[in-house]
């Protein structure tokens, strides 16, 4: 099989599968039609029928929806029109959102018609709401000058929070290569790379509500949040509190490719990528360096599988979300992430209050 095959077959349906075993439900992307991806264009990157369904059932009064169609209207055009200048603002702003709702005109015999809090996302019912992937997820660019296409956007209530590239483990670098895309979707090479980039190349309302960006090449997988350098990007090692033995079991109703072994051998004859990031990637690692609790396990899941589990099961990226984002002045300048990941994986280590 050719090394692009590969990444389709390998990485991004793998991905796509093990998140439908998880509960997730998986739309196959079109780059033709939109249509097909819940949209009446590419310019669209919320699912808005997908978004309205989830606020008329998760804003009750009495146990039954209350919101007409012009109050959701107007809770989508909040979150579409969040504010800030550049990115990293309007995704505070936006993210403010997801997390406290926005507020509605209130009825007449309710509360003498004062405003109503609407919520998008049901952070204390995981299962209360819609998750979705899509994988080749087509958009076009501001410019309307050509198109991105993402191999896989993660919706919650056809809200996009998470953004996966995939590359080939047979090609030199995979992992250098996924995150240089993803800088180029967020129109970061410019800011961290100002010699070699100049322009804008791309889709920055994709990312207004993103919560997680997604590196993987299958053996090793590292996520981030935007704004984050290549170097930032992390391995996640374990699968907690859910015992990887379940995580195992899950993985079992998914075959294995008979092309995985030989995957596996081009990118140990590669070796791991050089640069700042921390640590040693777990594919790489010897047998008694690997965490305990992998050891076991370590014929049976790779990173990709592991960082799958451990973020992506619908409490553990709502917990994630609600309780681990942080936004911090560095330098001047708005950051996210810094502290969130040394604090989720610290609690995440200690057994986590996740369920």
């Amino acid at each position: 099989m050719s090394k692009t095959q590969w990444e389709y077959d390998l990485v991004e349906r793998p991905f796509c599968e093990q998140l439908k075993a998880m509960g997730w439900q998986w739309i196959e992307g079109d780059k033709d039609v939109p249509d097909f991806t819940e949209r009446p264009n590419f310019r669209e990157v919320l699912l808005r029928a997908r978004l309205g369904a989830a606020l008329k059932k998760l804003n009750l009064r009495d146990g039954k929806p209350w919101l007409d169609e012009e109050r959701i209207a107007r809770a989508i055009r909040d979150l579409e029109q969040a504010t800030g200048h550049g990115l990293m603002e309007v995704n505070q702003s936006a993210t403010e959102l997801l997390l406290k709702g926005t507020v509605a005109e209130g009825l007449p015999d309710w509360e003498q018609g004062r405003p109503q809090p609407i919520r998008y996302i049901d952070f204390d019912n995981p299962e209360n709401n819609e998750f979705l992937v899509i994988n080749q997820f087509k958009v076009e660019l501001t410019s309307g000058r050509g198109h991105v296409i993402p191999d896989a956007v993660l919706f919650v209530n056809g809200i996009p929070v998470t953004v996966a590239e995939f590359k080939s483990p047979g090609i030199e670098n995979p992992l250098q290569e996924s995150i240089n895309q993803l800088l180029r979707y967020t129109n970061q090479r410019k800011e961290l790379f100002p010699t070699l980039y100049t322009e804008s190349e791309g889709v920055e309302q994709l990312f207004h509500t993103n919560q997680l960006l997604i590196a993987s090449n299958f053996f090793e997988a590292r996520a981030a949040t935007i704004g984050a350098p290549p170097e930032a990007y992390l391995e996640w090692a374990d699968t907690s509190p859910v015992p990887l033995s379940t995580v195992a079991e899950e993985l079992g109703v998914l075959p294995r490719s008979a092309d995985e072994a030989e995957a596996a051998q081009e990118l140990a004859s590669l070796g791991p990528e050089q640069g700042e990031r921390a640590g040693i990637p777990l594919f790489f690692r010897k047998h008694e360096q690997r965490p305990a609790a992998l050891r076991a396990r370590a014929d049976m899941l790779q990173s990709q599988q592991i960082l799958t589990a451990g973020m992506l099961r619908k409490a553990h990226l709502l917990d994630l979300i609600r309780n681990f984002t942080v936004f911090q002045q560095v330098d001047g300048k708005t950051r996210k992430g810094a502290a969130h990941y040394q604090q989720f994986r610290a609690v995440h280590k200690a057994g986590s209050k996740l369920q």
